[in-house]
């Protein structure tokens, strides 16, 4: 319909969805936008209580206005550079208050001009002046071996005189510290452990809580380890009996095969442990009691794993503690049997030496540096030989554990295995080795060993933690980066790996307080956590050739999170601009004809004067929803994905995934003839291998190939954890779209029925307050205060007709939000308001004559608001019209 000469439509604007629909396939109301506009004045359907015709949704007052609304329509994102976007806000630090200068606002004094502080990127090349942040770029840490246990001495009590008195008078016996003030106080050194076997013994003979207030009984800690030691052998005996069943069967069923520990109290000692693997360091400081148990029961849980590692211990809550109060002193410790990989007893030839190895594998971490070293010199092809090596124990320096199998294993019953140990432990990677020999005697005698490995994920985390702590150890005030990112027509989770990969970082480690329009050029505020300026900008060298940018670098002491920013300014250019004429037909005057005129500059003129007064419905655009359009046509939506995540289909969510998109509004298909093979096979064919094999290298296709890999690992039976595979924000995204979905028809029938003025049972929010009220009395209060549910278990819904269509709508689906469901079928739920405004909104005549065939706008919305709806007001449109290049028009 963007062509200049007559088209025919059946209906017009403000008529039935269903009608429009059959029209225009194209049309908004397929993503829950229908022909409603805030800036119009409705005659409202606000009738007398038990007088209201529902099914008398438009008056013919209405549908008259609707009809002479002046539509005007356009090419929109004709290239990207029409589309600009700058973020409002997202770099201020928010800890810093109104009378301090922020680095990226050096000269302003007043918070409110901090806050409208817009993101542009000028200069991708200088450095900010050198400092002393050099750690954090460093790629490993030294760890130091030592084990200490510290208490205070003897018969003083443990208060913050005593500590610093002490302190002062102790030379030997003192760790190193910072000196002391009423926050932290240093703790003496009572004596040393050379094992973990001696340090759980030292813990449990001067630490633990006695029941009738006397001192720490020495006997009752021997009495205690004695039964942990009872208890581990008890473990071991069932790694001798053959069989899973055996193996397993007799586990929890009797009180004798777990060990109640006494509170762990801090008044009795302080520990300070720091072994080579785990790199955990309890803190020789105390800032107060009860943390200062928490660090204890943590040295404890973590001490008895490496002494014991066929034990498992967790902390009892107040009330299974038959606490007399809350205070977190009175909690009790269990012990009892770690039976993660007992399953594997029944296919190993030797359970009672390769299990145990397995789970010291396990408690002692990833944090060796062998581990991450032979890691790094695997990966690079590099000669054992040049592996350093730790002798200081032996499982310390091991990369990887063997299991030996039973010659009798067949090929499928090693999936179980697999799975069995994913399952127990997902930062493991496991696999096989045929043909090894398992006698040294007999050479002959050959079996199948499964190779168990730290993920590459688990030690990328282990260096990105180690990091982290070098940076908070070292006091450093401005240890992050920030820096303004520049994109050009590139999608958010595209961004963020490629980032990622260029900066050799997590993606969690990038900072971005909200998502940007995919078909624009963007600038937004980043955070880079641990990153230097020197290196991100050496980044650039690899991402400018993606069409992203990184500059205007910044060290600081806060990272962003999603959220954090105030609004965007947009500047959008509309080409071909026309007007919409519409030509009743004089028999019958509900039908009419549709041509395209030049529009003149008043109309214009008209519409921005409009929003401005009037404002728009705030609806979420396409980038959130899914594209309008036939299901058949546009293909899957993310609406479509988050309704089967809530109605709990799973499997149906990750078909849905699989099939993608279809055509775009131009009739071309949106994907390539690789992809669309690569989709067919997977249906018809179920062949996940085969359907990996074709998938292009370097494609978007990142969800999909997460997806396969997850159902290649858990199979096809286990549809939720192939989801979880999935991060969470974009498990999340897929829910929220279709609280979007139903939140966009609701304010639809809002509007349609009521008009943009508030009514008895509306939902508001006070300007100054987060608290939600029912409207009463409609005249105290503005419509820009009027808010809808994003529908979940934890809002409230307005006490009117429109409550009741929440609930239609959701019955319909299928849809129930229930707090105890899993994070993946359900949601909390939100508020938003119905109608915003925009702000500084002002258009410019491009071309330079009228009638005008290029305009630009400039405007600027809050956060979470979308451009294309405001545009949507501004054009008076509903109807996504293309043109005969295929260009879209109006609404990306």
């Amino acid at each position: 319909m963007s062509n200049d000469h007559t088209t025919t439509t059946t209906t017009g604007y403000g008529l039935s969805q269903t009608k429009t629909e059959t029209s225009s396939p194209y049309h908004l109301s397929t993503i829950g936008i229908d022909s409603v506009f805030a800036s119009v004045n409705y005659h409202s359907l606000e009738d007398p209580p038990g007088q209201e015709d529902p099914t008398n949704v438009l008056t013919q007052k209405n549908r008259t206005i609707l009809t002479t609304l002046q539509e005007i329509t356009g090419v929109l994102k004709s290239c990207p550079e029409d589309f600009i976007v700058r973020e409002i806000g997202g770099g201020v630090d928010r800890t810093i208050s109104s009378s301090s200068s922020h680095p990226h606002n050096k000269g302003e004094g007043k918070e409110g001009q901090r806050r409208t502080r817009t993101a542009d990127l000028t200069d991708s090349w200088t450095l900010p002046p050198s400092d002393t942040c050099n750690a954090s770029d460093n790629d490993s840490s030294a760890v130091s071996t030592d084990v200490q246990l510290l208490h205070p001495p003897a018969g003083q009590n443990c208060n913050e005189d005593t500590y610093s008195n002490h302190c002062s008078n102790c030379s030997d016996s003192l760790v190193s510290t910072t000196s002391p003030t009423a926050d932290r106080i240093p703790v003496p050194i009572v004596s040393a452990a050379d094992t973990p076997q001696d340090a759980v013994k030292i813990i449990l003979t001067t630490c633990i809580q006695q029941t009738n207030d006397q001192e720490p009984s020495i006997c009752e800690g021997n009495k205690l380890y004695e039964r942990l030691e009872t208890l581990s052998n008890k473990a071991m005996s069932f790694l001798l009996q053959d069989g899973e069943e055996n193996a397993t069967k007799n586990i929890g069923s009797c009180p004798e095969e777990e060990v109640i520990i006494p509170p762990i109290m801090d008044d009795a000692v302080i520990v300070r442990y720091q072994n080579l693997i785990t790199g955990h360091d309890i803190p020789s400081t105390r800032t107060n009691g009860k943390k200062s148990v928490a660090q204890n029961r943590c040295t404890f849980h973590r001490t008895l794993k490496l002494a014991f590692p066929l034990l498992k211990s967790c902390t009892l809550s107040v009330q299974e503690s038959d606490a007399k109060n809350d205070a977190d002193e009175s909690r009790f410790v269990k012990v009892g049997m770690d039976d993660a990989f007992f399953g594997l007893v029944r296919y190993l030839l030797y359970p009672q030496r390769d299990i145990p190895l397995l789970y010291e594998f396990r408690n002692r971490g990833c944090n060796g540096p062998d581990a991450v070293h032979g890691h790094i010199m695997e990966r690079k092809k590099r000669n054992q030989e040049d592996i350093p090596r730790i002798k200081e124990h032996p499982s310390a320096t091991a990369r990887e554990v063997h299991l030996f199998l039973k010659p009798s294993i067949q090929r499928e019953e090693r999936k179980n295995i697999h799975h069995l140990i994913s399952k127990a432990y997902r930062d493991f990677d496991t696999g096989t080795k045929n043909d090894v020999a398992y006698d040294s005697v007999d050479k002959d005698k050959r079996t199948t060993i499964i190779i168990v490995k730290w993920s590459r994920h688990a030690l990328k985390n282990n260096m990105m933690r180690k990091k982290r702590k070098m940076a908070k150890d070292s006091k450093i005030d401005k240890c992050h980066t920030m820096c303004i990112l520049k994109k050009r027509r590139q999608e958010h989770s595209s961004v963020l790996s490629l980032l990622a990969s260029a900066l050799k970082c997590r993606q969690s480690d990038i900072g971005l307080a909200g998502r940007k329009d995919t078909m624009a050029v963007t600038y937004q505020y980043c955070t880079l956590r641990h990153i230097s300026p020197f290196r991100a900008r050496r980044a650039n060298e690899y991402l400018k050739e993606k069409g992203i940018e990184l500059g205007d670098f910044q060290r600081v002491s806060w990272l962003l999170n999603p959220g954090d920013l105030q609004g965007n300014h947009f500047e959008i250019i509309v080409r071909n601009v026309k007007r919409v004429e519409k030509v009743f037909d004089k028999s019958d005057g509900s039908t009419f004809q549709e041509r395209l005129v030049p529009c003149e500059s008043h109309y214009l003129v008209s519409a921005v004067e409009r929003v401005r007064r009037g404002g728009f419905v705030n609806f979420f655009g396409e980038q959130r929803v899914g594209e309008a359009g036939p299901a058949d046509e546009v293909g899957v939506r993310s609406s479509d994905v988050g309704r089967a995540m809530l109605k709990g289909d799973f499997a149906g969510a990750i078909d849905l995934l699989m099939r993608g998109r279809n055509k775009s509004r131009s009739g071309d298909f949106v994907e390539s003839e690789e992809v669309r093979l690569m989709r067919k096979t997977y249906f018809e064919t179920g062949d996940i291998d085969k359907t990996l094999s074709l998938m292009p290298r370097n494609s978007y296709l990142g969800r999909e190939r997460t997806l396969l890999q997850g159902l290649k690992r858990y199979g096809r039976d286990k549809p939720l954890e192939v989801l979880k595979c999935l991060n969470y924000s974009t498990r999340m995204l897929y829910i929220n779209a279709y609280q979007a979905l139903v939140w966009n028809k609701m304010a639809s029938e809002r509007i349609k029925r009521y008009g943009s003025k508030p009514i008895p049972g509306d939902l508001y929010m006070e300007d100054d307050s987060d608290e939600v009220k029912i409207v009463v009395d409609k005249a105290i209060v503005d419509i820009r205060q009027v808010v809808l549910p994003l529908p979940g278990y934890n809002v409230l819904y307005p006490e009117n007709i429109i409550g009741d269509m929440y609930q239609e709508t959701m019955n319909q689906d299928g849809v129930k939000f229930e707090k105890d469901a899993v994070p993946e079928a359900t949601g909390k739920g939100s508020y938003r308001s119905l109608v915003t405004f925009s702000e500084f909104l002002e258009w410019e005549n491009v071309s330079e004559r009228d009638p005008v065939t290029d305009i630009k706008f400039n405007f600027s919305l809050r956060s979470g608001s979308y451009a294309t709806m405001c545009l949507r007001e501004l054009m008076a449109t509903t109807v996504l019209r293309t043109s005969e290049e295929g260009v879209e028009n109006i609404s990306q």
